[in-house]
C-alpha cells in the first residue's frame, strides 16, 4: 500500500557575530531586531513540528517583519516554513504557488540551496496530482543544483538528504520499494557527514523513522526494527509527540496489522490519528484511515469501517479541491511554458530563416565573384595569346616587309612576286577597279601600298620626286580616287 511521510527540512541555526561597543547605537539595535527574528523563526520551526496551524499564523507576522526590515535571509526562511506547512496539510494548491514564489526570492537571492528546496517541494505538489514522472524531473534538477554546493555543509547535508527522502517517497508511490530503501538509504549517507553529537542524534531519530516507512513494502520485521529504533532515539527533552512519532505509531500500526495483531494494531494507529489530528497533519492521516478500515475489514467491523470510511471520504473531499486547483495551476503554467517554448522555437525558426538567406546570399556572390574571376581570367588569357600570337605576326610581317622593301632597293624582279604573296587580294582588287592598268602603274600602286614616300620611290626607282608625284597624279585619275582624300589612304582600303 503507497502512503505519504513527512519530509522535515532541518534548518541550521544561524550564528551572528556580535558587534563591537564602537557601532553606533541604532546599528546595535537593528541587529538585536534580527537576532531576534531569527531565533524566532527556529522556534517557529519546532512548533511546526506540534502545531501547524499556530506556526503559520506566527510565519505571516515574521514575514511582514522580515518584509519591512528588509532581512532577505529571514524572508527566504520564512517561505520555506510556508512550503513545509502546505505540505504537511497537503494542500497541493497552496504548495505549488508557495515553492513557486520561494524559488523567485532564491533566485533573485542567489541562493541555491533555496532554489533547490523550492523545486523539492514543487516535486511534492506534483505528486499530489499523481505526476511522478515529472516530480522526479524537479528532484533532479534539485540534487544537480546541490552538488555544485559545498558538500560538508550542514545546511547543504540537510537539504540534500530532505531531497533523498522525497525520492524514496516518489518511488514508494510507483510500486518501487527497494529503490524507495537505497534512496532513503542516500539521504543517511548524507546525515552521517554531520559530527557525533545531539544534532546527529535527532538525525538518526528522524533517519530510522523515514527508513521503517519505506521497508513496509517488503519487509514488516524491519520496518518494526527501525520504528522501535527512532522511538528510543526521541529527544528527552521533547515534551510532546511530534510528526516523526506520529509516523513512528503509523509504522508500528502497519506491522500489526500486517502480522494479525489488530488490538496493537489499532493502539498505535489510534495514536497516529490523534496524534495527526493534533498537529493538523494531513499527510499521515489518510493513511491511518486506511489502515484502520483495513483492519475493521478483516475483524468484520462493519460499523468501524463506516465510520472511518466517513472520516476519510471528509478529508479527501477537504483535500480535493486543492488537488483540483493545483492541478489547474500547474496546466496554466505548462500552457505558459509551452507558449514561450512556441514563441522561442518561432524565433529560432526566422532566426534560421535569416540564416539560411544570408548563407544563400553570401554564396550566391561568391560564386558570382568566382565565375566573374574566372571569365576575367579567361578573358586575361585569351587577350595574352591573342597578342602573343599578334605579336608573333607583326614580327612575321614586319620581316616579310623589310624583305619586299629589299627587294625594290636592289629593283629585283621578284618584288612583286612577293609582293603579291603578302597581299594576295590587291592586285585583283586594283584590276576589278580598272582592268586596263599597266603593270608599271600596277608596280607603282604597291610602292603606295608598302607606304613609301615620294622621296622613298623617287630615291629606290631612280627618278625624280616630280616624276612621282606625275604617277600618283595619273592613278588618281585612273583609279577614280577623289581629291579631298588621302591617295595612301585610299590605297590602304584596298
Amino acid at each position: 500500500m503507497n502512503f505519504y511521510f513527512k519530509i522535515f527540512l532541518l534548518v541550521i541555526i544561524l550564528v551572528l557575530p556580535t558587534t563591537s561597543t564602537s557601532q553606533t547605537n541604532l546599528k546595535n539595535e537593528r541587529l538585536q531586531v534580527i537576532t531576534s527574528l531569527e531565533d524566532r523563526i527556529q522556534e517557529n520551526q519546532k512548533l511546526m513540528l506540534t502545531d501547524l496551524e499556530a506556526s503559520k499564523a506566527n510565519i505571516d507576522l515574521l514575514l511582514n517583519e522580515a518584509v519591512s526590515t528588509n532581512n532577505e535571509n529571514a524572508e527566504v526562511l520564512l517561505l520555506a516554513n510556508t512550503c513545509r506547512y502546505y505540505f504537511q496539510k497537503e494542500d497541493a494548491s497552496g504548495l505549488f504557488k508557495a515553492s513557486e514564489i520561494l524559488y523567485d526570492k532564491a533566485e533573485k537571492n542567489q541562493n541555491n540551496r533555496m532554489k533547490a528546496l523550492s523545486k523539492m517541494y514543487l516535486a511534492e505538489s506534483l505528486k499530489f496530482n499523481s505526476l511522478f514522472d515529472d516530480a522526479l524531473l524537479e528532484l533532479q534538477e534539485a540534487l544537480e543544483i546541490l552538488e555544485r554546493e559545498d558538500s560538508l555543509d550542514f545546511s547543504i547535508i540537510n537539504t540534500k538528504s530532505n531531497v533523498y527522502i522525497s525520492f524514496a517517497n516518489t518511488y514508494s508511490h510507483l510500486n518501487k520499494p527497494k529503490i524507495a530503501v537505497t534512496m532513503m538509504m542516500k539521504g543517511g549517507d548524507e546525515f552521517s557527514k554531520v559530527p557525533e553529537g545531539e544534532y546527529r542524534d535527532y538525525l538518526n531519530y528522524l533517519y530510522h523513522s523515514n527508513l521503517g516507512i519505506y521497508y513496509m513494502e517488503y519487509d514488516p520485521d524491519a520496518t518494526e526494527f527501525h520504528a522501535r529504533k527512532s522511538i528510543s532515539l526521541r529527544p528527552k527533552e521533547m515534551e510532546k509527540d511530534d510528526v516523526i512519532m506520529l509516523r513512528n505509531y503509523l509504522s508500528l500500526g502497519k506491522v500489526y496489522t500486517e502480522k494479525k495483531e489488530f488490538d496493537n494494531a489499532i493502539e498505535f494507529l489510534s495514536k497516529a490519528e490523534l496524534l495527526a489530528i493534533e498537529i493538523g497533519e494531513y499527510v499521515n492521516l489518510k493513511d491511518t484511515y486506511e489502515t484502520l478500515i483495513d483492519v475493521a475489514k478483516q475483524k468484520n467491523n462493519s460499523e468501524n469501517i463506516e465510520e472511518y470510511t466517513n472520516r476519510l471520504q471528509s478529508l479527501k473531499l477537504m483535500q480535493f479541491e486543492t488537488k483540483n486547483k493545483s492541478l489547474h495551476q500547474i496546466i496554466e503554467k505548462r500552457k505558459l511554458k509551452q507558449s514561450e517554448i512556441d514563441k522561442q522555437n518561432q524565433r529560432t525558426f526566422y532566426v534560421w530563416i535569416l540564416l539560411i538567406v544570408g548563407i544563400s546570399v553570401i554564396i550566391i556572390a561568391i560564386s558570382i565573384f568566382v565565375y566573374r574571376n574566372k571569365i576575367h581570367s579567361k578573358y586575361e588569357r585569351l587577350s595574352k595569346e591573342f597578342l602573343e600570337k599578334n605579336e608573333v605576326l607583326e614580327e612575321d610581317k614586319l620581316a616579310i616587309y623589310n624583305e619586299i622593301i629589299d627587294l625594290v632597293k636592289k629593283d629585283d624582279p621578284a618584288f612583286m612576286i612577293s609582293f603579291n604573296n603578302a597581299f594576295p587580294n590587291f592586285i585583283d582588287s586594283l584590276l576589278k577597279i580598272n582592268p586596263k592598268l599597266a603593270k608599271g602603274e600596277v608596280e607603282f600602286c604597291a610602292l603606295l601600298k608598302l607606304n613609301l614616300t615620294t622621296k622613298q620611290i623617287a630615291q629606290y626607282k631612280v627618278i625624280q620626286p616630280r616624276t612621282v608625284q606625275n604617277k600618283k597624279y595619273q592613278i588618281r585619275k585612273k583609279l577614280n580616287i577623289p581629291n579631298d582624300i588621302d591617295i595612301y589612304n585610299w590605297i590602304h582600303g584596298i
